[in-house]
Protein backbone atom coordinates (compact mmCIF):
# COMPACT_ATOMS: atom_id res chain seq x y z
CA UNK A 1 0.00 0.00 0.00
CA UNK A 2 2.79 2.35 0.53
CA UNK A 3 4.49 1.71 -2.18
CA UNK A 4 1.52 2.10 -3.98
CA UNK A 5 1.25 5.78 -2.47
CA UNK A 6 4.86 6.64 -2.47
CA UNK A 7 4.73 5.71 -6.70
CA UNK A 8 1.49 8.20 -7.53
CA UNK A 9 3.07 11.48 -5.25
CA UNK A 10 6.67 10.64 -7.08
CA UNK A 11 4.86 10.44 -10.82
CA UNK A 12 3.03 13.87 -10.05
CA UNK A 13 6.38 15.55 -8.97
CA UNK A 14 8.26 14.10 -12.46
CA UNK A 15 5.37 15.02 -14.10
CA UNK A 16 5.41 18.61 -12.91
CA UNK A 17 8.59 19.02 -13.15
CA UNK A 18 8.58 17.71 -16.96
CA UNK A 19 6.04 20.81 -17.69
CA UNK A 20 7.47 24.04 -18.49
CA UNK A 21 8.22 25.14 -15.44
CA UNK A 22 9.47 23.66 -12.38
CA UNK A 23 7.55 24.34 -9.33
CA UNK A 24 9.55 22.99 -6.41
CA UNK A 25 12.91 23.81 -7.44
CA UNK A 26 13.68 25.77 -10.55
CA UNK A 27 17.64 26.10 -10.29
CA UNK A 28 18.03 22.49 -10.74
CA UNK A 29 16.08 22.70 -14.11
CA UNK A 30 13.58 19.74 -13.42
CA UNK A 31 16.51 17.44 -13.56
CA UNK A 32 15.07 13.54 -13.07
CA UNK A 33 16.84 12.20 -9.36
CA UNK A 34 18.18 9.12 -9.69
CA UNK A 35 17.55 6.21 -7.28
CA UNK A 36 20.89 6.96 -5.34
CA UNK A 37 19.81 10.85 -4.54
CA UNK A 38 16.86 9.34 -2.69
CA UNK A 39 18.81 6.45 -1.52
CA UNK A 40 21.44 8.67 0.23
CA UNK A 41 18.65 11.42 1.84
CA UNK A 42 16.85 8.51 3.19
CA UNK A 43 20.25 7.29 4.98
CA UNK A 44 21.14 10.58 6.01
CA UNK A 45 17.45 11.05 7.27
CA UNK A 46 18.26 7.96 9.57
CA UNK A 47 21.99 8.79 11.06
CA UNK A 48 20.93 12.28 11.74
CA UNK A 49 21.07 11.30 15.48
CA UNK A 50 24.49 11.07 15.54
CA UNK A 51 26.82 13.98 14.21
CA UNK A 52 30.10 12.17 12.90
CA UNK A 53 27.91 9.45 11.31
CA UNK A 54 25.75 11.90 9.63
CA UNK A 55 28.53 14.01 7.99
CA UNK A 56 30.16 10.52 7.09
CA UNK A 57 27.56 9.24 5.33
CA UNK A 58 27.51 12.92 3.77
CA UNK A 59 30.36 12.67 2.47
CA UNK A 60 30.18 9.69 1.19
CA UNK A 61 27.27 10.22 -0.84
CA UNK A 62 28.58 13.64 -2.41
CA UNK A 63 31.50 11.48 -3.85
CA UNK A 64 29.25 8.80 -5.25
CA UNK A 65 26.53 11.22 -6.74
CA UNK A 66 27.16 13.12 -9.98
CA UNK A 67 28.03 16.33 -9.70
CA UNK A 68 24.60 18.23 -10.04
CA UNK A 69 22.88 15.92 -7.65
CA UNK A 70 25.52 15.81 -5.14
CA UNK A 71 25.19 19.68 -5.22
CA UNK A 72 21.25 18.96 -4.80
CA UNK A 73 22.05 17.09 -1.92
CA UNK A 74 24.29 19.87 -0.50
CA UNK A 75 21.30 21.96 0.05
CA UNK A 76 18.46 19.59 1.10
CA UNK A 77 21.70 18.41 3.86
CA UNK A 78 21.92 22.38 4.60
CA UNK A 79 18.42 23.03 4.95
CA UNK A 80 18.20 19.61 6.56
CA UNK A 81 20.79 20.39 9.64
CA UNK A 82 18.57 23.77 10.14
CA UNK A 83 16.35 21.95 11.37
CA UNK A 84 17.89 19.66 13.39
CA UNK A 85 19.67 21.47 16.28
CA UNK A 86 21.70 18.19 16.85
CA UNK A 87 23.76 18.77 13.48
CA UNK A 88 24.54 22.56 13.72
CA UNK A 89 27.55 22.60 15.21
CA UNK A 90 29.16 21.46 12.38
CA UNK A 91 28.90 23.44 8.92
CA UNK A 92 28.68 21.89 5.80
Amino acid sequence: MQYIIVKYFFNIFTTVCNMKRCYFQPEFDCMKATYSFFYYKAILRKVSFDTTLFYKEYNKALTVLPPKEAKRLARWAAHYAQKQPQLLPVSL
